[in-house]
Parts: C-alpha cells; structure tokens; sequence
C-alpha cells in the first residue's frame, strides 16, 4: 500500500500507534493488521480538517517525543512509546473530569433552584 496522504515516516508512525492501541492477541490481530492505518490515510486524503488534524497530531508526538527522550516515536523504545500514550490518557482522563467538575459548578445555582443543594468550590469552603 502506497499512502496518499501521509508521508512514509507518519504512515509509519499511523501503523505503530495502531498496534499500540489495539495489539493483536490469541483471537485476532491488530489495528494495523486490520487497516487501520490504510483506512485512516483513505479517510484523511478525502478530507482536509480530518488531514489536518492528524498531521498536526504526529508532528506533536514527534516533537513530545524528541523533547522527552531524545528519539523519534518510531525510535523510542517500546516502553517510552507506550509512556506516552500513557501520558495522552491521563492527560485527557483528567481534562474530562476538571471539564466534568466544571460543568457542576455552572449548573449549582439550577441545582439549588429545585432542591436546595448549593456546590461550593473547595476553596470557599474553608
């Protein structure tokens, strides 16, 4: 397969972050051995937001992943890669709960409207 949108390096990089994030066990194979990768290049060189988007994304964990340590994603060992994939969870995990706590506080005066319940932030209740 000959990528149309991707360069080699990020069509390399799609494929390593497929087997990453859904590695092939005893019943099935990979994302990549899927064609996740083939699939997600397809979808990209139809739509320029999707492109844009993905390209930006790799050129970030390239440029993470040279800051952090010292390699490319592809060069990285094993358990940096999967470090910071680790990194981009937790990060995100804890973007939705902060999002999530948010989204509480802007809703407390409705809260209290029908029950009576007042959200406080940590720090007014000292």
């Amino acid at each position: 397969y000959k990528a149309k949108e991707f360069t080699s390096a990020e069509f390399q990089v799609l494929g390593r972050l497929a087997e990453l994030i859904v590695p092939a066990d005893s019943v099935s194979g990979s994302a990549k051995d899927a064609g996740a990768p083939e699939f997600i290049d397809a979808l990209a060189h139809q739509n320029e937001t999707i492109a844009d988007i993905f390209h930006g994304g790799l050129a970030w964990l390239e440029a993470e992943m040279r800051k952090r340590y010292g390699a490319s994603f592809l060069a990285a060992e094993a358990e940096q890669q999967t470090a910071m994939l680790d990194l981009l969870v937790a990060t995100e995990r804890a973007e939705e709960q902060r999002r999530g706590e948010q989204l509480v506080y802007q809703k407390s005066a409705v809260y209290e409207e029908f029950s009576n319940y007042t959200v406080r932030r940590e720090s007014e209740l000292a």
